[in-house]
């Protein structure tokens, strides 16, 4: 297969006008989660076929917050793991398992974590369609499915889980204890089954990625995992940290948030479903509405709303973020917020 040829099935034209799906054309805006849910049915020659039905009934019923955002088509080199300046390297010089699976070392231990196993394989995927070298799509499916294997199906969907404890900016009263989930993760892993399913074909990524979705719709629960919940005001999070029950509790990371919007889009993109792009939407309508309270005018933002720790490093990356929120929607609220961002603080 040439490069364009890839390319262009990661989305490197256009998206037809008849694309944008409209949720107040076919639904009402005081839709809640308790009135749907997914059926997913998967086959190897089809791109994904779903029912709808009756989703996993959250346990508080606050309605959620949404406007009406158009969801641009990027081609892939505007996609947010396609920010690599050269491929990966093929050895394994990195930190690994026995089959060559990243490891993180924590406390004298070494565990298999979410986030950098995804993004080593995203990392791969990338340098898959610059190379057309195939090693780099097996490495990338070895660590995709190391996490299926790893993975706790609760509540009708899949959870990466984390399995060790994790003390949230050393704060003793936010403890993470293991296994805990993460919305970074899952989203994360969705890009990684959606883009894997693009290349291979392969019936076991599209479930996946369903099964990975359908997390997206579990709001926060007293008896099992979660990895998103509505605030009091009914803002849909996408909570890195979930640190406990009460909303008040939960981190609210900025890079986490969009990291995990981030698969939602990358799926939509797959499907078109009217249920995926409500979910991208409420996200969307929360980021516009918090992301000022992010900033601090004049120096660093915030690296998450309840700590409100700043660093350069995720700074920057804010910035990166935020003006990728621009190329998704064309809102220039977003642009405008990515240079204030950057006049706040720079390099």
């Amino acid at each position: 297969m040439q490069l364009n040829e890839r390319l262009l099935m990661f989305g490197r034209t256009q998206v037809n006008d008849d694309h944008t799906y409209k949720p107040g054309d076919d639904m009402n805006k005081r839709m809640t989660l308790i009135r749907k849910r997914r059926l997913f049915l998967f086959a190897l020659t089809v791109i994904l076929i779903s029912a709808c039905s009756k989703p996993t009934p959250p346990e508080e019923e606050t309605e959620i917050r949404w406007e009406d955002y158009t969801i641009l088509e990027l081609p892939f080199a505007d996609r947010p793991y396609a920010a690599y300046s050269t491929p990966a390297r093929l050895d394994t010089t990195y930190l690994c398992d026995d089959q060559g699976v990243i490891l993180f070392p924590w406390e004298g231990k070494t565990y298999y974590h979410p986030v950098r196993m995804t993004k080593k394989a995203l990392y791969d995927i990338y340098s898959y369609v610059v190379t057309d070298s195939i090693p780099y799509v097996t490495r990338a499916a070895l660590h995709a499915r190391k996490l299926i294997e790893r993975a706790i199906r609760a509540r009708d969907a899949t959870y990466f889980p984390y399995c060790f404890s994790l003390q949230v900016h050393g704060d003793d009263t936010d403890r993470l204890v293991a296994p805990w989930f993460s919305g970074m993760a899952q989203g994360m892993a969705l890009s990684l089954f959606v883009h894997l399913y693009h290349i291979t074909q392969e019936a076991e990524y599209l479930e996946a990625a369903g099964s990975t979705y359908s997390t997206f719709r579990n709001l926060r629960s007293k008896s099992g995992p979660w990895t998103v919940f509505l605030d009091d005001a009914g803002y849909y999070w996408i909570e890195e940290y979930p640190i406990a029950y009460p909303e008040e509790a939960a981190d609210q990371v900025l890079n986490g948030f969009i990291f995990g919007l981030t698969g939602l889009y990358d799926y939509y993109l797959m499907n078109k479903d009217p249920e995926v792009l409500y979910f991208i939407q409420a996200s969307l309508t929360t980021l516009q509405h918090y992301l000022p309270a992010f900033r601090n005018p004049g120096d660093l933002s915030a690296y998450c709303l309840r700590h409100r720790v700043t660093s350069v490093l995720y700074h920057s990356i804010h910035i990166d973020l935020v003006r990728l929120l621009y190329k998704l929607t064309g809102v220039t609220f977003f642009q405008e917020m990515a240079d204030s961002l950057y006049a706040d603080y720079h390099e």
